[in-house]
């Protein structure tokens, strides 16, 4: 990937995971662990209005990634929908469901605080994996784990890749398989993202859809600005 500054040229080495090639501004999206997820205190007599929290928070979120599945066997196919399983198995993970429970009545905290504890732990823990399947299955969690964070404190995620207002290359730390499967493809000419591998769901999404994309590009969404032409 070849950035232009005041006629200066960069390259970025990276991972091409769908073939193609593409020109344009850039559009950097921020990323959405910057956001805080608050924490406080819960009294014995409210843990069981944390749990219904949880629940509720759980099921809206069932929905919306059964909505996500829908879309895409309809667009591209049942194969490439059949990636959302996976996510959808998280949510009936049943470690999940016991581990944040405990959190609440053993340490006395906000269902979003116990989630995001649990949510973080487990995709480190992925992350660090010397196998790559399960490497790559982090960024299934934190998909997962965004969309629960939400629903938990009232909130809808906003697809900024689905309404963009020109044509623009996307920056990101990171593009979750949810938010590529949703992409404007009138207006998204391709991506690139700090992080990701040629298995992940995301890269099979792109190739799916037909856009360039490169990841492992390292830090390249802090070294772009957007409006920046690539």
């Amino acid at each position: 990937m070849t950035a232009s500054r005041k006629k200066q040229e960069r390259i970025f080495r990276g991972i091409p995971v769908s073939p193609g090639v593409c020109r344009g501004k850039v559009l950097v999206l921020l990323d959405p662990k910057d956001d805080k997820v608050p924490h406080y205190s819960v009294s014995e007599e409210d843990f069981e209005n944390e749990l219904k929290r949880l629940d509720r928070g759980l099921a809206e979120t069932r929905k919306e990634i059964l909505e996500v599945q829908r879309q895409v066997a309809q667009t591209l196919g049942v194969k490439d929908a059949s990636i959302f399983d996976a996510h959808l198995l998280v949510l009936e993970d049943p470690t999940l469901i016991e581990e944040v429970t405990r959190r609440i009545q053993q340490e006395g905290i906000n269902a979003e605080s116990a989630f995001h504890q649990f949510a973080e732990k487990y995709a480190n823990t992925l992350s660090a994996s010397d196998d790559e399947y399960l490497r790559e299955r982090a960024g299934d969690m934190r998909d997962v784990s965004s969309r629960i964070l939400s629903n938990l404190l009232g909130k809808k995620i906003c697809n900024a890749l689905s309404q963009l207002p020109e044509p623009c290359i996307v920056i990101s730390r990171d593009i979750t398989p949810s938010q590529t499967a949703t992409i404007d493809r009138k207006h998204v000419l391709g991506f690139g993202t700090d992080a990701g591998s040629r298995t992940s769901h995301t890269a099979i999404m792109a190739r799916s859809l037909g856009m360039p994309a490169v990841v492992g590009l390292n830090n390249i969404s802090h070294e772009l600005r957007t409006s920046q032409e690539v």
